[in-house]
């Protein structure tokens, strides 16, 4: 018993046990031979035993050229991924161009294909309805073609209108503003400040010369059309107002007034006049209330004081009380 089950395992095992112990023997060398090499090695000169040991391969890589290696596989797996979606891509647009030429050249040999014409011989009925169906086609062509011309002459017809009756409107607008303005003579004074005023609130606002004329034409025209008069149906009547009334107005509400009239003429009395004045007995010697230069002090001008004031409150005197000295000469 023992460490093998049978006699068969045990005798395989002592031959192998032999043939080994035959092979060491063979291989190792001989005692002489050994010696010999050992002492032939120390004898050479310049034999350094450690430095056969550091040629040795190393056991392990060092850390940053292992990560020097790891991102630079990272590098190359990252340029490889991108050339292939690149590919794709490309391929995908090769794909598309090569459809897209497919689908136009089967348009265009559908296109080019000749029309096939049943024969009247072998296909009677056939050939008629190819030729019913082509005479319907021409047809639906020749009214659609109506329909156009139709479509186009009332929309040629419609401008027509409308262009004339544009035309009629500002005719008559400027009818009623010529009218108007022989009423009132200061109506193109008071027309230029609505507009001028117009014009300065929009640059105020921020407009530009461009868009100022475009509003102030379009204020223009909003004035002629709500002063029209229409029917029902739309079409023009008459005219509610005088369209010119209403911008003569619209200029009175943003401050226009006409000019003041001139005033009167002053009479001018020199201190030789008032001195005759005076000495002809036309000067009360104890004017009512006088102080003895000037205006008086108090209740109605007297020719004495009037006299003796100097000649700018003379003149003040005769703009603010115009025909007083001639009232007073005359009761004198």
């Amino acid at each position: 018993m023992g460490f093998f089950e049978d006699d068969s395992a045990a005798e395989e095992t002592s031959e192998g046990m032999q043939f080994e112990m035959q092979f060491e023997e063979s291989s190792a060398p001989a005692a002489e031979d050994m010696f010999s090499d050992e002492a032939a090695t120390a004898e050479e000169p310049g034999h350094d035993p450690q430095a056969i040991e550091d040629n040795s391969p190393p056991t392990s890589v060092p850390l940053q050229e292992l990560i020097a290696e790891r991102r630079k596989r990272q590098e190359i797996e990252s340029e490889i991924q991108e050339q292939r979606q690149n590919n794709a891509v490309l391929n995908e647009r090769v794909r598309n161009l090569w459809e897209n030429q497919q689908r136009a050249q089967q348009q265009q040999q559908q296109q080019v294909a000749p029309e096939e014409i049943p024969d009247p011989d072998e296909d009677p009925l056939g050939h008629a309805n190819y030729k019913i169906n082509k005479l319907e086609a021409q047809l639906r062509g020749v009214a659609a073609q109506a329909q156009r011309q139709a479509q186009e002459a009332q929309q040629n017809a419609q401008q027509t209108a409308q262009q004339t009756e544009q035309n009629s409107i500002v005719t008559q607008s400027q009818n009623l503003q010529t009218q108007f303005a022989a009423q009132q003579p200061d109506y193109w004074d008071a027309y230029e400040f609505l507009e001028k005023t117009r014009s300065q609130e929009l640059e105020a606002m921020g407009y530009n010369e461009q868009q100022v004329a475009e509003v102030v034409a379009n204020e223009r025209g909003m004035i002629v059309t709500q002063s029209l008069q229409r029917d029902a149906n739309g079409r023009i009547t008459g005219w509610t107002q005088n369209p010119a009334e209403v911008a003569y107005n619209l200029a009175k509400m943003r401050g226009y007034g006409a000019a003041a009239p001139a005033p009167a003429p002053v009479a001018q009395v020199s201190a030789q006049d008032k001195f005759n004045m005076a000495a002809n007995g036309q000067v009360s010697a104890t004017g009512v209330g006088s102080s003895g230069r000037g205006a008086p002090a108090g209740g109605a001008p007297t020719l004495e004081s009037i006299a003796n004031m100097s000649d700018s409150e003379f003149e003040k005197f005769s703009r603010s009380n115009p025909g007083i000295i001639e009232t007073l000469l005359s009761n004198g």
